[in-house]
């Protein structure tokens, strides 16, 4: 038996290609992102059948394929018709569940390989049924010995060559970002090269859990003892390249979170935006997955953050960029001085004709939602609404995201809008409320906090100073 039919993994970048060549001949996936004419129905029909064509292509792969269809399926589901959305999250949503388990027989073999010994060594019991499964991988409750609870992160044999195989091959890549830009309500100008660069370098890391083991270790140690953030502590003895092992949190998930009281989930909406923006301006790097499957939320308003395999990491310059248009757009209002950070940046060639004030009347409601009009609620629409205007590639401001587009030396830029918009889908699901402009120059500045939860991040903060980077 060859070794694909014995892990049920294509491999070869031709035997891999056929399907994907096959799919991304047929033209015009479906959009249902932004305005939808008189025909809107036959639209959703024709997108429908298109999606189930590319769920089933890319499930069947278990290599980068399906783990960038995954990355592409995250789209804010604001931007669906409210008539339309349930069907439209049943379809992608195959793109974000659960991947078809592997034996429990296959589990174990990849524990004992990876740590040379047998499972019993390590572990006082190991669940058979994984509690959760992804493109590369799936987890399963365990206990150590000395009766700590752990969940056990276990990656697909065969995955590892099948992603290399499909890195390799450009033309698959670009088929993939292709189909999946098809998909996205986000439409903007993008060079193959860097959308191709920047898939590698983060799907490259994702296939060695020591990398996603030394991410989430440094984030377990900068919020060590945090009120309100917490991070699973990796077991470093127990985890290898293929294996990770780490503490078991328990808490709600994202649909039961969804169910509770209001103030509750305006606590957890302020706890998700804190670490996305605390973890950028405080360590120069985020967690790019602003997944709900990511988030495990507890009674006491305190979220765990899991999945560190995709983490971004921005240099100083960056992040002083980042403070620049910050200033730019919460107090100064200077247009000029936005213009010339994104051309610093390299979000805009120096040769651009593009109007500075277009430009910041464009951006500034991307990253000041509220605009000065707080407290402010998200909603399921407003990430939608924000779509419709900034990215309709036919809309009023087509212009800023043509001359905005993704290249390389901008492409961090670009999906770091493509999070802050994904971090609003996620508030608007959650309904949060919050004056988000207080929390946001608390972060950025070190403004005098006005929530509780600033004032406990406050006392946190001033006990761990003498840790902090």
């Amino acid at each position: 038996m060859s070794r694909a039919a014995d892990d049920g993994i294509r491999h070869g970048r031709v035997s891999r290609g056929l399907p994907l060549a096959g799919l991304a001949a047929r033209q015009g996936l479906g959009r249902v992102a932004g305005k939808l004419t008189r025909d809107e129905q036959r639209k959703l029909d024709r997108f429908t059948r298109e999606a189930e064509r590319y769920v089933a292509v890319l499930g069947d792969m278990k290599g980068v394929a399906m783990k960038v269809g995954q990355l592409l399926s995250f789209l804010d589901t604001g931007a669906i018709p409210e008539q339309h959305r349930a069907a439209y999250q049943q379809i992608v949503g195959a793109l974000q569940a659960d991947a078809p388990p592997m034996p429990f027989d296959t589990v174990r073999d990849v524990i004992e390989r990876e740590l040379a010994r047998p499972a019993e060594d390590a572990f006082a019991r190991i669940g058979e049924h994984p509690i959760a499964a992804a493109s590369i991988g799936q987890v399963h409750p365990a206990c150590l010995r000395d009766g700590r609870n752990v969940v056990v992160k276990v990656q697909y044999p065969g995955a590892g060559d099948a992603i290399r195989a499909d890195l390799q091959n450009t033309e698959l890549l670009a088929s993939i970002a292709r189909m999946g830009m098809k998909l996205s309500p986000i439409r903007m100008t993008a060079e193959p090269t860097a959308i191709a660069e920047e898939v590698a370098e983060r799907i490259t890391e994702e296939l060695d859990y020591r990398i996603e083991a030394a991410n989430q270790t440094a984030f377990a140690s900068y919020y060590e003892g945090h009120p309100f953030i917490r991070v699973p502590e990796v077991v470093p003895e127990l985890s290898t390249e293929r294996v990770l092992v780490m503490d078991q949190h328990d808490g709600m998930r994202w649909t039961a979170a969804l169910d509770q009281p209001q103030e509750r989930k305006d606590t957890w909406g302020e706890v998700i935006y804190r670490f996305v923006h605390g973890s950028l301006y405080d360590l120069g790097t985020f967690n790019a997955d602003p997944h709900p499957g990511n988030y495990l939320f507890h009674e006491d308003g305190g979220v765990s953050f899991l999945d560190f395999g995709c983490v971004k990491r921005f240099s100083p310059g960056q992040i002083n960029g980042l403070h620049r248009i910050s200033r730019s757009v919460f107090e100064d209002g200077d247009a000029e001085a936005m213009f010339r950070c994104f051309q610093d940046l390299g979000c805009i060639p120096r040769t651009s004709k593009l109007d500075p004030q277009r430009v910041f009347e464009w951006w500034a409601p991307i990253w000041d939602p509220g605009r000065g009009d707080e407290p402010f609620t998200f909603t399921p629409g407003f990430a939608a609404s924000v779509i419709e205007r900034n990215f309709d590639p036919l809309g009023e401001w087509s212009d800023m995201s043509r001359g905005m587009g993704i290249r390389a030396e901008s492409k961090d830029w670009t999906f770091l809008t493509r999070i802050q918009l994904g971090l609003y889908s996620v508030l608007g699901s959650l309904r949060a409320t919050r004056d988000w402009r207080a929390v946001h120059d608390e972060l950025r500045k070190g403004s005098a906090p006005r929530t509780d939860l600033g004032r406990q991040h406050q006392a946190w903060r001033a006990a761990v100073h003498g840790r902090c980077p």
